[in-house]
């Protein structure tokens, strides 16, 4: 599903308030996993040049509202300017409806607004990217152009006027790479003492920057901005938190929020070491009350030499293999040695397309007394979601990292012990910021604070396992999901040097290695794709992994086997050389008798290698099969190789 704009309505509001509560009759949401953007217009109370102290919004639900544009033209004088914002909220908290409430809170008593409100929908999240605020002018022809927008995001432009109820627009109708959607605007009051509010959307079809020139019936004050919507498929949001400073090996916190099935739950911990002379707590573990297995996949240590005098760090994860998290549960953090000073944050990993979610790395960098700390991770993939934490010795406060590189840093989590704890020697701060990444590539951390302190950073990063489901009527089947450079189906990798591997997705591959393929149906046996058909390599060859589609085995199949044809390398003359990989992904589709998939790499009809995988479950398993020496060796033409798929009923 692409991205969708639909207007749910706009209201105004005429009577000098510093607080406005926009009251019911907004139109009902699709859903509760699209994204809400309001767009608000008001008479500017400031001069020369500013902002009003407040600007935020708040809803019946208790949403968070996030405002990330603030759009001003001040001529000089008080009320003669406009100003703006866009806010946005993922509706955690509620779904947005007729009932909904959501309420503006100003700062300073203001006469003249306007807003309107966007559901903005996909098949997965949507996130806000790239935005500007125009500078505004008195000006019947404002313009604005966008950075590049990449194709299948969208962009929501607004047009912030001062003249009320006496201006007239007209939409921009341009169809550059894609067309403008029906305008939504409100407007009060009149001339200086009023305020426009217009605004227009368009998904995009091709990247390239856009431009957008409403034009205006009179000319007067106006202010244009822009925002971005991407679509990302995983969503991490802060649970809770928890501390204390009682000498014990526990450390016990409740969700405030329950977890849904295939969630991960992520928990960042802090500790006083408790051991000396560069050793960490004999145990570090974590348990729930649902059984579910915790993995330590961060260990972060400062130890300066003398016990408590330094801090144990970790972060653990879980995909709730034992039952999934609600608020009644208990998340137990447990250490081998008594600590006095102890904090851990609790985090949701969420896929909106309802794949699995995957750990695909995590960094430490490396502790320091400063007041710039700073880590930067591997490169992360595009759709990933990046979890940066701040160990701190002290109970100093570091700001948080405002970098907007692929992606906007959120929340900025702080447990400080000095609060209760006088002794400051013993205190200790845990930052955490979460980013969903929507360009691959690395990212840097860097809170700051006013004050050096010994501190650590972290990092953790998430994906998802990527598939597509296949169903059947009273039944089993076996099925291979689509995928590529990221998310492995069938499909070979090659490198003409040996230290080359597998590139994760949403990463380019290097001039010394290449992708082969699927490009052809040999033999389709009774293996059919997603619809039911016979076009089996179109379902699992696209260079972009999709879930929607995919190749299937027919209901219990019995020494069911389909063969297809792996496109050539375009190497010219080079000379592959090792490592070579078979990547594919597997699952079965109900309960039932056990079912085996055995995949075989061919030459013509020679196996050159072949692996069985037993006892198929229904989860997603993932394979990366190395070919060894005597197999490479043994391909004398890498234009005739094939993938053979064969589900057989135990």
């Amino acid at each position: 599903m692409a991205i969708t704009i639909t207007a749910r309505g706009t209201k105004t509001h005429g009577t000098s308030v510093s607080t406005w509560a926009t009251g019911s009759g907004w139109d009902t949401f699709t859903s509760q996993n699209s994204l809400a953007v309001l767009i608000v217009a008001v008479d500017n109370s400031g001069t020369s040049g500013v902002l009003r102290s407040t600007f935020t919004v708040a809803d019946s639900h208790g949403n968070v509202w996030k405002r990330w544009l603030r759009p001003l033209y001040d001529p000089g004088a008080a009320s003669e300017g406009v100003e703006g914002a866009f806010f946005t909220t993922d509706q955690r908290k509620g779904k947005i409806t007729s009932t909904t409430t959501i309420t503006v809170s100003l700062g300073s008593a203001t006469i003249a607004k306007c807003a309107a409100l966007y559901e903005i929908e996909s098949s997965s999240y949507v996130i806000v990217g790239s935005r500007t605020a125009g500078s505004g002018s008195a000006t019947a022809s404002p313009t604005i152009t966008t950075s590049s927008i990449a194709a299948n995001r969208a962009v929501l432009c607004a047009a912030f006027n001062e003249y009320g109820t006496e201006q007239s627009f007209t939409g921009d109708s341009d169809t550059t790479n894609g067309s403008w959607g029906s305008a939504q605007s409100a407007s009060i009051g009149s001339t200086i003492s009023g305020v426009s509010l217009y605004a227009q959307g368009k998904v995009v079809s091709a990247d390239g920057t856009q431009t957008w020139d409403p034009a205006l019936g009179t000319s007067s004050d106006v202010v244009l901005g822009w925002i971005e919507l991407v679509e990302s498929s995983l969503r991490m949001t802060y649970n809770t938190q928890l501390g204390n400073t009682t000498s014990s090996t526990t450390l016990a916190l409740n969700p405030e929020e329950n977890f849904a099935s295939g969630d991960w739950a992520v928990l960042v911990a802090e500790v006083d070491n408790s051991a000396t002379n560069g050793l960490s707590h004999s145990t570090f573990t974590v348990t729930d009350t649902k059984g579910n297995t915790w993995t330590r996949r961060v260990s972060a240590l400062y130890d300066p030499g003398a016990a408590s005098a330094g801090f144990d760090g970790a972060i653990f994860t879980t995909a709730q293999n034992g039952g999934t998290l609600t608020t009644s549960d208990t998340v137990t953090v447990t250490l081998g040695t008594a600590a006095t000073n102890k904090v851990a944050v609790l985090h949701r990993v969420a896929s909106g397309l309802g794949r699995a979610i995957e750990y695909v790395a995590s960094g430490v960098g490396t502790a320091s007394t400063t007041t710039t700390p700073s880590i930067t991770t591997g490169s992360i993939g595009s759709g990933h979601a990046l979890l940066c934490a701040l160990l701190v010795n002290t109970g100093d406060a570091y700001d948080a990292d405002t970098d907007t590189t692929s992606g906007d840093w959120d929340g900025f989590d702080k447990w400080d012990e000095a609060v209760r704890y006088t002794d400051t020697s013993f205190a200790k701060r845990l930052h955490v910021q979460l980013k969903s990444v929507y360009a691959a590539g690395t990212q840097t951390y860097n809170p700051v604070s006013a004050v050096a302190a010994a501190c650590l950073p972290i990092w953790i990063e998430f994906g998802e396992v990527i598939f597509a489901g296949s169903l059947t009527v009273g039944g089993q089947n076996v099925a291979v999901a689509a995928g590529s450079v990221g998310v492995r189906a069938s499909r070979m990798l090659a490198a003409t040097a040996s230290n080359i591997v597998v590139a994760g997705q949403g990463t380019n591959l290097a001039a010394n290695r290449y992708v082969i393929r699927p490009s052809a149906d040999s033999v389709d046996g009774s293996w059919t794709n997603e619809s039911g058909g016979t076009d089996l390599y179109g379902s699992i060859d696209e260079a972009s992994a999709t879930d929607g589609d995919f190749i299937q085995s027919p209901s219990n199949p019995v020494n069911a086997a389909c063969k297809i044809k792996i496109g050539a390398p375009s190497i010219g003359s080079s000379i592959p050389t090792q490592p070579m990989v078979v990547a594919y992904r597997y699952s079965k589709s109900a309960v039932g008798a056990a079912l085996d998939l055995t995949v075989r790499l061919l030459q013509g009809s020679t196996v050159i290698a072949s692996w069985t995988e037993t006892d198929i479950g229904l989860s997603w398993v993932t394979r990366e099969r190395t070919l060894t020496a005597p197999q490479f060796a043994s391909i004398t033409d890498f234009s005739d190789l094939y993938i053979e798929f064969e589900g057989d009923m135990v």
